[in-house]
């Protein structure tokens, strides 16, 4: 199967469905955005609500808010 959009050759219709719903560079060329998983610390997108939550656990700003977070609860309750 071809895609229409950007002429990506995959395997079967179920394939191709999922590409032109998930593909970055296929959403683009189709016109549309896929912001709907966004980091909140990086602003980084990814195409999946899995895939954002693996990315939160590498994600290095996430890891600092979170390090400031501690130490902030850290302080208060010591006064």
């Amino acid at each position: 199967m071809e895609c229409q959009f950007c002429n990506a050759i995959l395997k079967n219709k179920y394939s191709l469905a999922i590409h032109q719903k998930k593909a970055k560079y296929c959403l683009i060329k189709q016109g549309k955005s896929n912001d709907k998983y966004k980091c909140e610390y990086c602003d980084k997108t990814l195409s999946t609500k899995q895939h954002l939550e693996v990315h939160y656990i590498s994600c290095s700003r996430k890891k600092i808010q979170d390090s400031l977070s501690t130490n902030s609860q850290k302080y208060t309750s010591k006064i």
